[in-house]
This record gives C-alpha cells, sequence and structure tokens, in this order.
C-alpha cells in the first residue's frame, strides 16, 4: 500500500494551527537551513503513457524551496498567509499532493513528498520523504495476480 499523500491543504491547516510557531523543514538527509525562501509554488498536470501503454493522467502541487538565503527562520503564519494566497490564486491546489522541490543553495533540484507535519517542541516540523518511481504496468500486473511482461506490457 502507498504510504499517504500529504496534500498542500493539510500543510495549510498545521500551519494555520499553530501561527506561533517557526517552520522547519526536514529532509532524509538532515534538516533545511531555517532561512529558507518559498519561491513558487506550482499546479502540475502529468500526462504519460506507462510501458504497458496505458495513459495516465495526474495532478500534484510543487512547492520550489530554495535553501538558506534570508537567515531567518519562517514562522508558521507566515507559512499560512503564503497558502492562503496560492490556494486563492490556484484553486483546487489544497487537494492535490505536495511535491517538495529543494535546491540547496542554487544547486540541484531535489524532489519530495511530504511526509507529514508535526509539532515538535517550538517548531513545526515538515518531514520530507524521498520520491521512488513506479512501474505502473508492473503495479496494475501484481493487483491483478498477472506477471508484469505479461503481453501488452512493455510494448510487447
Amino acid at each position: 500500500m502507498a504510504p499517504h499523500r500529504v496534500t498542500l491543504g493539510d500543510l495549510a491547516d498545521a500551519a494555520h494551527a499553530e501561527p506561533a510557531l517557526r517552520v522547519r523543514f526536514t529532509a532524509p538527509a538532515g534538516p533545511i537551513p531555517l532561512g529558507f525562501h518559498l519561491t513558487e509554488f506550482k499546479r502540475n498536470t502529468v500526462d504519460s503513457i506507462d510501458c504497458g501503454g496505458v495513459v495516465n493522467r495526474w495532478q500534484e502541487a510543487a512547492v520550489e524551496l530554495l535553501g538558506d538565503t534570508t537567515g531567518r527562520a519562517m514562522v508558521a503564519s507566515t507559512l499560512s498567509a503564503i497558502l492562503e494566497t496560492t490556494v486563492n490564486a490556484l484553486p483546487g491546489i489544497e487537494a492535490l499532493p505536495l511535491l517538495i522541490e529543494y535546491a540547496p543553495h542554487d544547486a540541484t533540484v531535489q524532489r519530495f513528498e511530504v511526509a507529514l507535519a508535526t509539532v515538535e517542541g517550538d517548531e513545526l516540523v515538515v518531514t520530507l520523504r524521498d520520491t521512488h518511481g513506479e512501474c505502473k504496468a508492473n503495479t496494475r500486473a501484481l493487483s491483478s495476480g498477472t506477471a508484469c511482461c505479461a503481453p501488452g506490457c512493455c510494448g510487447q
């Protein structure tokens, strides 16, 4: 079973509930410096065709997060206000699974899913997890009890 996908709305609710807390994002390699900058919010529509020839379409929300640019910690009330502006400008984005695109010091962008947002002491900690590839044809095959590379899969 796939893990729960946190939505932009879930993060907005957590930030709204604890407005005075500092916001900390924690990636699998460790905490992201507190002076991060939320530079862009995106509502992406993905159209794809998998190796089994099935066309897929989904939407996701993405936040571009730059490494320490301000030297100041963001508080949850600021995050809440930014997310409210985003939801008003891009209706429906609050219901979409949320990805964080993190570029430490303008380096290569890494993509993470949001695992959860929890209160830890005086911080709202947004825990990130690595994203993983998936063979959708294999996932369908496993759920139906057939082999991945049966006729019709992988162009066969």
